[in-house]
């Protein structure tokens, strides 16, 4: 099946499952609608063998019955052996009586290896697919690995648009990943619009064969109404795939020249001065309908929550969940369990990540789980003897570090013990608790939410008083936390509490605004806040 063919194929399959339109189908084939019509009709009756020609796997009329060409091969192996075919062939007709065709002949020779002389067949013309009519509607995209610049190999993930052959977003990466395909889309839709089509290869990536029900580009597509079709070919997407041969041809020299070795440098001289200066300008066509198809991006879709990873992960009964390894709880107030429900997980290009229950944001710390220790490996740091007594801030100090235990275990002496980086306590010879070792870090405490005092509680981000300090602001909630720092114990309500109703009668920008100028004087209290308040927005009033 030719490249035309699958391209009619893919597109009445889509058109089909309704996830393009009918003049989309009409665009990217470029026929009347009367032609996509009669596709589909011939698509619902005989499948997807409509691209077929009627006459495919039909026996012909006027095919040589098997008797015949056994006794031809047979002649030809005793009698003719050293006749070329043109020759043989004659004789067959001529003394024989057999009358076969000179393909049918030239076959069945190659069959049995006896071929007098090679023939050189001239290759038979493919047809080339017509570009689309319009700009915006169809994109190619892939990636190249080669040795760009600095002698070591990297990729370039690039996309064209296959009306106007214009290369309309492309990018350096170490290799061809999921998020490096995501950045060069992301910045497609930002810049120009949203398209119809993506045209690539069959890579698991853009939801191939080995990954077709979980492809994050083919999902973060979808949600944009964007269709991906698959070339059975490098041929069939031909035009990026001579894009490359041509961006290795002109533009590697063109970095070797400017002393090009890094990825910043490589990929600025690519997109703010290759591309939109030398190569677009001489490569780029007309299109036949000079009206561009891109789609305006509507201002309520935010592209940074769709060109994301999502991962679902359930929720255990104790509020709970693991990713990548690790444990983390949800630390947001909800009126109800949500235990058995699934959470979403969104890693963003920058590599940050966020957790959202019903496409809310939801808050989370890492949860401290007791490890499965095999008491046979551990190895005792100090004999029963030397003890350490538990100090009245719940912590036992040693060499390495504070550790925190239980405050019933205040006064008590108990023994250290330590396995892989992790620091085991014992009491009377019954492990109560363990820690990851600090190791090179800022802080020399180790503490665990559930061996804090309520003061200690209050610092937390989740704390109502953070909470309601961060809807304000960044500089308010970092005000509210030097307060609560500045209380050691004691919470200072009239000042929090103070700051925090300030925006019933102000703006929350206005609010977190004077919290950062109240920083900078040490003015950190209800009183100065206010002040700065009344001061510049008496006139205003806001």
């Amino acid at each position: 099946m030719d490249a035309e063919k699958q391209l009619k194929l893919d597109i009445i399959s889509l058109l089909n499952s309704k996830k393009i339109s009918l003049d989309e189908a009409r665009v990217a084939l470029n026929v009347s609608e009367r032609s996509v019509r009669r596709f589909l009709q011939l698509f619902l009756k005989n499948g997807p063998a409509f691209v077929l020609h009627g006459n495919s796997g039909k026996t012909p009329h006027n095919k040589i019955d098997s008797a015949t060409i056994s006794k031809a091969k047979k002649l030809v192996k005793e009698k003719y052996f050293d006749f070329n075919m043109t020759h043989a062939l004659e004789k067959l007709s001529a003394e024989e009586g057999l009358v076969i065709n000179r393909e049918t002949f030239r076959k069945n020779c190659h069959e049995i290896g006896m071929v007098k002389r090679a023939q050189k067949r001239r290759a038979k013309p493919k047809k080339a697919r017509d570009r689309i009519t319009q700009a915006g509607v169809m994109l190619q995209m892939d990636g190249s690995p080669h040795r760009w610049f600095g002698g070591v190999e990297s990729c370039l993930i690039g996309a064209i648009d296959d009306a106007t052959s214009e290369v309309v977003g492309a990018e350096f990466f170490e290799s061809e990943t999921t998020l490096g395909c995501m950045r060069v889309l992301k910045n497609i839709v930002e810049k120009k619009g949203l398209f119809n089509i993506l045209y690539t290869d069959k890579a698991g990536i853009f939801g191939g064969p080995k990954r077709v029900q979980f492809s994050q580009v083919k999902r973060a597509l979808s949600e944009l109404g964007i269709s991906i079709i698959f070339a059975n070919s490098p041929q069939a997407k031909g035009r990026i795939e001579r894009l490359w041969g041509t961006l290795q041809d002109r533009m590697i020299p063109e970095m070797r020249v400017r002393k090009i070795r890094s990825f910043s440098s490589a990929n600025h001289f690519l997109q703010e001065q290759y591309l939109p200066n030398d190569h677009n300008k001489k490569f780029m066509v007309l299109p036949r309908n000079l009206v561009p198809a891109w789609r305006v991006l509507p201002d309520t879709i935010d592209l940074n929550n769709i060109f994301c990873l999502k991962e679902r992960r359930s929720v255990k009964n104790d509020h709970t969940f693991s990713w990548n390894g690790i444990t983390y709880k949800l630390t947001s107030d909800f009126k109800y369990s949500i235990q058995s429900q699934q959470i979403e997980i969104r890693t963003y290009l920058d590599g940050t990540w966020k957790v959202f229950f019903a496409d809310r944001e939801v808050e989370v710390i890492q949860h401290h789980t007791q490890p499965k220790i095999s008491l046979e490996s551990v190895q005792i740091l100090l004999d029963e003897k030397d003890s350490f007594k538990v100090r009245k801030d719940s912590h036992v100090q040693i060499p390495s570090g504070y550790y925190s235990v239980d405050e019933k275990f205040i006064g008590k002496q108990v023994t250290i013990a330590e396995r892989d980086k992790c620091i085991l306590i014992y009491f009377q010879g019954k492990l109560i608790e363990s820690h990851e070792k600090l190791l090179n870090r800022p802080t020399k405490s180790s503490t665990k939410s559930e061996h804090m005092g309520p003061w200690q509680k209050t610092l937390l981000p989740g704390s109502i008083y953070r909470k309601a300090a961060s809807c304000i602001g960044p500089h308010c909630d970092q005000l509210i936390f030097i307060l609560l720092q500045r209380g050691q114990g004691i919470v200072d309500n009239k000042s929090i509490w103070g700051i925090v109703n300030l925006q019933k009668m102000y703006q929350r920008t206005a609010v977190d605004e004077a919290c950062r100028i109240a920083i900078k004087m040490s003015s950190c209290d209800y009183g100065g806040v206010a002040s700065i308040m009344r001061l510049r927005y008496k006139k205003t009033g806001a």
